[in-house]
């Protein structure tokens, strides 16, 4: 039987050399033969890991294997939403996907870090955990002192849906393009009176009507987050369009219920809207609702669009009127652009392109 290696205070942990000299191989060719990387028959492969179970050995030793490497193989996503409600997301969920498809290509791992924390601790999280890269997914702008110490230590850092404002490279689609062409879509039909439902501009989950002055205090100073992009392009667009209302109600949370209580705000009022915008899929499945609920025909009665392209299940035989994105193309140009960084070379903005989508849920007013 192999002995199993031993210190004068006890048992350690067995070594790759241990394995090779219990198999009668070179160290090298233990290593070729325990990763399957390598040339080795499939006699010594076998040897060697009779070996390795008889002296325990789990593997190399992930530390050590990252010092040789100089990097620790986890890309930390930074995600603008409560982890919770993040994965309740389907655009959340797809955009991870091809950042993992990505990533899993870089022998890396991604490590899911909410960003809705205080800006004290989530600082202090992210300075302090072991990264090669971050990824701000949905974030608000970060503070420069953090961008500065992610950059002091050699954290790749990128953007996706942030702000084009240059501090790091950034994946986005063109939500004022997509907003307008939504606007555009209403108005063309006869829709002069339009009602907005606003994903969530600020992390305490509170929704509500908002007023000209909280709408004046988003731009052009304000962070120039998603919402805050696709609202500045609605009030635009309805400028531009003669004699055209638009009010706008921001949901709490993007979600179902969130998107239906925020709808019945504007639909229970005397002067309802003839149309609706939801800022997401999932929120326009909230409209179909509260419009279903009132005995509201849709497009009848009232129209609805979204902002995704998400076929949710929960809308049947419905085909929702909305701008599709390609969420999952989102993550791997973000995941392209992480490896880019880390082989040395400095990626450019990603711009990606976005269709309208006219589906059954808009049509002209009665």
């Amino acid at each position: 039987m192999t002995s199993r290696p031993s210190t004068r205070g006890g048992a350690r942990r067995a070594t790759i050399s241990d394995v090779a000299r219990a198999a009668g191989v070179s160290p090298s060719t233990a290593s070729l033969a325990f990763s399957g990387a390598g040339p080795v028959s499939d006699t010594t492969r076998a040897r060697v890991l009779a070996a390795a179970r008889e002296l325990d050995y789990g593997g190399p030793d992930p530390l050590a294997r990252s010092l040789r490497r100089g990097r620790c193989g986890v890309v930390a996503v930074v995600v603008g939403e409560r982890l919770g409600y993040a994965f309740r997301d389907p655009m959340m969920v797809a955009v991870l996907d091809g950042l993992a498809e990505v990533v899993g290509t870089l022998d890396s791992s991604l490590l899911l870090v909410p960003a809705r924390s205080s800006a004290d601790s989530g600082a202090a999280r992210l300075t302090s955990l072991a990264m090669d890269a971050a990824v701000l997914l949905d974030c608000e702008a970060p503070a420069a002192a953090l961008l500065g110490a992610l950059h002091r230590r050699g954290v790749v850092v990128v953007g996706i849906d942030g702000p084009a404002t240059g501090a790091v490279p950034q994946v986005r689609i063109d939500d004022e393009g997509g907003t307008a062409a939504l606007v555009a879509h209403l108005c063309g039909l006869g829709h002069r009176d339009l009602g907005v439902i606003t994903l969530p501009l600020g992390p305490d989950g509170a929704g509500g009507p908002l007023t000209e002055a909280d709408l004046d205090a988003l731009g052009p100073d304000a962070v120039p987050g998603v919402p805050r992009r696709r609202i500045a392009a609605a009030r635009a667009a309805t400028l531009a369009a003669p004699e055209t209302r638009v009010r706008f109600v921001q949901a709490g949370w993007n979600l179902v219920e969130e998107g239906e209580r925020a709808a019945a705000t504007l639909l229970d009022a005397p002067d309802r809207p003839t149309a609706l915008i939801a800022q997401s899929d999932v929120l326009a499945l909230g409209c179909l609702r509260a419009a279903s609920t009132r005995g509201l025909d849709v497009p009848g009665d009232l129209s609805v669009a979204g902002f995704d392209g998400v076929d949710l299940h929960l809308m049947g035989s419905i085909r929702l009127t909305t701008i599709e994105q390609p969420a999952t193309e989102k993550g791997r140009a973000a995941g392209r652009m992480v490896a880019a960084a880390l082989a040395g070379d400095t990626p450019d903005d990603v711009l990606l392109p976005i269709v309208l989508r006219i589906g059954t849920t808009t049509g002209p007013p009665n």
